[in-house]
């Protein structure tokens, strides 16, 4: 179990295109460290031991998004029409959640073809699940069970645990809670800092989904430290390009 883990791949986008993993590399009710190997195809990412599974809840607070015409970056959006924006953010579960419950009137040009997207949400964020198995897992902590979950601890816990999950054979397990997370580019315990990575790109489903991220502080500028990160701002290559037809039934 110490390597079977609930995964959102960080694809920012999630809310415009939700691509779907090849059963191969989703996690599964006879997933194991051995049944996802990156040699034939079955690890998510290529890491072995690793697959893809959609948390019950992913908790972030969104800024802004927007349709583009191309590539764009928080010092430049003039190729995109903005469709949401809340500078003091909204509370939102991407999981669960529809980005049309944020839209009020918007208006989009009608026969533009919108290659690329854009988002702006908080870099701390949280998920929690539980994933079913058909035979019992055993965990870092020891425990048996066909029930595995996320239990409190996160990848930013110094030492980073084993793992963030537990298992148990009752579903209702009181152990369950959400794993948190603050998200940086690159490690705060080195001096050198990158507020940018470019060409990240997730492989899901078949499809390479590349973006372009930018952390940005709480102007929504650039940020220049680990200490002045607030919210990442994500540039999204279309699977397929959007157009707007009004006329369309």
């Amino acid at each position: 179990m110490r390597k079977i883990i609930a995964t959102t791949a960080f694809t920012l986008l999630l809310c415009f295109q939700i691509p779907v993993a090849n059963a191969t590399t989703a996690c599964g009710p006879t997933s194991s460290e051995a049944s996802h190997d990156s040699a034939n195809g079955t690890a998510a990412n290529g890491e072995d031991g690793y697959c893809f599974y959609t948390p019950e809840q992913m908790n972030v607070k969104i800024y802004e998004f927007g349709l583009c015409t191309s590539a764009s970056s928080p010092t430049n959006k003039s190729s995109c029409e903005q469709m949401f924006q809340n500078t003091a953010g909204v509370d939102f579960n991407l999981s669960v959640g529809s980005v049309s419950d944020l839209l009020g009137e918007v208006t989009v040009t009608e026969g533009v073809a919108y290659t690329h997207a854009y988002i702006v949400l908080s870099n701390t964020t949280s998920i929690s699940t539980t994933i079913e198995f058909s035979t019992e897992r055993r965990d870092d902590k020891g425990n048996l069970g066909k029930y595995c979950f996320t239990d409190g601890r996160s990848v930013n816990d110094v030492p980073e645990p084993p793992s963030i999950m537990q298992c148990s054979n009752d579903p209702n397990d009181p152990k369950k809670r959400a794993a948190p997370e603050t998200i940086v580019f690159g490690d705060p315990t080195v001096p050198a800092y990158d507020n940018k990575v470019l060409n990240y790109t997730v492989s899901m489903g078949g499809t390479n989904i590349v973006s372009d991220l930018y952390m940005v502080d709480d102007t929504f500028q650039m940020s220049t430290s680990f200490a002045d990160d607030h919210a990442i701002y994500g540039s999204q290559q279309l699977a397929t390009p959007i157009t707007i037809d009004m006329s369309a039934t």
